[in-house]
């Protein structure tokens, strides 16, 4: 049965079992050493006495212990009952204090935040909370560092690697020995927000560096092999290097792009070096100067050498540029680019393409902001006999002037009106009215009234010149072109709509069209070529201007492709669809396929300059276009090298 007893000690009550009798023990309340009774007997007992001094008996070393001393096994007992372990108490914060390592400003948050993410109260920015160590009573049996010297145990760091010890056991080499010989670890401080958005920024800006770097050696590659293959290109404009020479229309549109080429480089003497041919003023120079040999000997004029002319005067409004440009010789002043450009526009010998280069030129050139320049182009580009007007006294009377003249000043000042540039205007009017002295005498010496004449007087107010021959779809044609230009375009297309004959129809839908750029009359002009004036006879020149006009408007691509091929000169006709390529290609956002240019019409000069623009456009989108050129027939590829030079350029 169970043995029931009290402690002699704290007098609480104990039960045992029974086989426990006369064993050793401890209270477990006040840990005082005791004795189990036996069963039956007075349960209580005292408590064991504690031990006595030992002595030594006569001095003779031998030690012993007082007669009431407990047996050895007690002791025992009783150490190992005083060495027993007590839990420790774990004190638990409520609280977590900690800083914020972007800021550094102090942050107190409750313990269920503990381990999570919270935003700083100062920065705003989300930082981490940390997890805090409870806190536990101190125990003498742990390590306490702060204790004195003398009581410290064997904390010491292990003794780094290769120490030197003696008989294999290391040696305690001081801190500061070892902080000196850089033995420790580094103990980096924090990062503050400061430090961190600099090294940002320097890891930021190498890496910038390294790109621009690497850029910069790319560009220096491309820009190599894109001059290597401009000049191989060349090459077939000479004949040098085994290539045959091309022809001079052909040579001079390579020697345009060439031009083209060196005004992208935008670079201290790109236009015009003071040493070597590489640059553009040159290369255009060149071009004009292959063209304007046939003319000098007064050979017949090609359509090919006539439209090369009207690209390459489009090319050198680029020339001009700004002061900073000028002083950097990267562009010329706008004196001698006007001046450039109108010696290349007088070499276009016909008429009707002529007006168009004129009216695209000074359109143009007041896009760049100089209405004093595009007004001053008429009579640079005019033959100055279309402008006479003075008569000797008592001469026969000379022959009816050419409308060439007046039609020219018109068709600038109509554009410097649009441009609400009406000074200008009105001083180019000033010019023809000279040509149309109010006598009517003179009456059939005076050239004939055009569109452009007519609606010059009607926007300035000014009572039309007295001329009978006038035709009045003409006077149509040009009432309604001045009603566009004064905003009333419905109006305007509906005047133009009531004429009866399709073919005077057509020439003042053409005027609204060409004139003020209306794409409502362009579309319905180009529609009238195609249908009702399908086995009509009509200008080839003026459609070529129609179709420009239809993809500056936007007129769907099917009527404009429809009406380039109602063209019936090849020549005039591939350049119409070469038109159609290029703003097709300028649309597109990657590579296209080689079919791409078969709208344009085989075996002419638009067939290779087509060529030329699908390399262009295909090598920024393709690193095997080089590869592909190559194999073009041999009549293509000094227009391919153009194209891949080009197309490199502003890759």
């Amino acid at each position: 049965m169970p043995i029931k007893f009290k402690c002699p000690g704290c007098q609480k009550g104990l039960t045992v079992k029974d086989e426990l009798a006369g064993k050793k023990a401890t209270c477990p309340a006040c840990r005082t050493p005791l004795t189990i009774p036996a069963p039956g007997s007075n349960a209580n007992l005292p408590a064991l006495p504690k031990s006595a001094p030992a002595t030594v008996n006569g001095g003779k070393g031998k030690v012993t212990t007082a007669e009431n001393d407990p047996p050895r096994g007690n002791v025992e007992d009783l150490a190992a009952s005083l060495l027993a372990e007590v839990p420790n108490k774990v004190e638990t914060p409520q609280f977590v204090e900690f800083t914020c390592p972007l800021c550094d400003s102090p942050i107190k948050v409750g313990m269920d935040l503990a381990g999570k993410q919270t935003p700083c109260p100062e920065c705003r920015r989300i930082v981490k909370v940390p997890v805090p160590q409870a806190k536990k009573e101190a125990d003498w049996r742990q390590a306490d560092r702060s204790l004195p010297s003398g009581a410290r145990q064997n904390l010491e760091q292990p003794a780094p690697e290769g120490a030197w010890g003696v008989g294999g056991r290391a040696q305690r080499v001081s801190v500061d020995a070892l902080e000196e010989a850089g033995a420790l670890p580094e103990q980096r401080e924090p990062l503050t927000a400061r430090k961190i958005i600099l090294r940002s920024v320097m890891g930021v800006s190498g890496v910038a560096l390294l790109v621009i770097s690497v850029m910069l050696i790319l560009n220096l590659f491309t820009a190599g092999k894109a001059k290597k293959l401009l000049a191989e290109s060349l090459q077939y404009t000479t004949g040098e290097g085994g290539k045959e020479r091309l022809g001079d229309e052909a040579a001079a549109a390579l020697l345009t792009a060439a031009g083209e080429f060196h005004l992208r480089r935008n670079e201290r003497d790109c236009v015009k070096p003071e040493k070597g041919d590489e640059g553009a003023w040159n290369q255009f120079t060149k071009a004009r100067t292959r063209l304007a040999g046939s003319r000098a000997s007064g050979g017949a004029v090609s359509p090919e050498s006539e439209l090369v002319l009207f690209d390459l005067a489009l090319a050198q409004i680029n020339l001009a540029g700004d002061k900073k440009a000028i002083e950097e010789r990267m562009r010329l002043d706008w004196t001698t680019t006007s001046r450039e450009v109108a010696q290349t526009l007088a070499l276009i010998k016909n008429p009707e393409l002529r007006r168009e280069a004129l009216r695209l030129t000074a359109r143009r050139i007041l896009a760049l902001g100089q209405p004093k320049i595009a007004a001053l182009l008429p009579s640079q580009v005019v033959p100055m006999q279309a402008l006479r007007t003075t008569r000797e006294p008592g001469s026969a009377a000379p022959p009816r002037l050419s409308s060439e003249g007046p039609e020219a000043l018109a068709v600038v000042a109509l554009e410097l009106w649009k441009a609400n540039q009406q000074d200008e205007a009105r001083n180019l009017l000033a010019q023809i009215q000279a040509v149309y002295p109010n006598d009517k005498k003179l009456e059939g010496q005076m050239p004939l009234l055009v569109p452009e004449v007519i609606a010059l007087y009607t926007l300035a107010g000014q009572s039309l010149p007295p001329l009978k021959e006038t035709p009045e779809t003409t006077r149509v044609a040009g009432t309604a072109l001045a009603l566009a230009l004064q905003g009333k375009a419905e109006e305007a297309r509906t005047l133009a709509g009531r004429v009866n004959a399709p073919l005077s129809r057509y020439d003042a839908l053409l005027a609204l069209a060409l004139g003020a750029g209306d794409k409502e009359s362009a579309e319905s002009a180009s529609r009238l070529a195609t249908n009702e004036l399908a086995n009509q006879a009509l200008s080839p020149w003026t459609m070529l201007a129609l179709v420009l006009t239809d993809l500056q408007g936007g007129v769907p691509e099917e009527t404009t492709l429809a009406l380039a091929n109602r063209i019936r000169e090849p020549a005039v006709q591939g350049w119409a669809q070469l038109a159609l390529v290029r703003d097709r290609l300028s649309k597109a956002p990657g590579k296209v396929e080689d079919s791409a240019i078969g709208v344009v019409e085989a075996k002419t000069l638009a067939q290779g300059l087509a060529h030329l623009t699908l390399a262009e456009h295909n090598v920024r989108h393709e690193s095997g276009m080089t590869r592909q050129v190559e194999t073009w027939d041999e009549g293509w590829k000094p227009f391919g090298y153009a194209g891949l030079a080009l197309g490199l350029q502003s890759k």
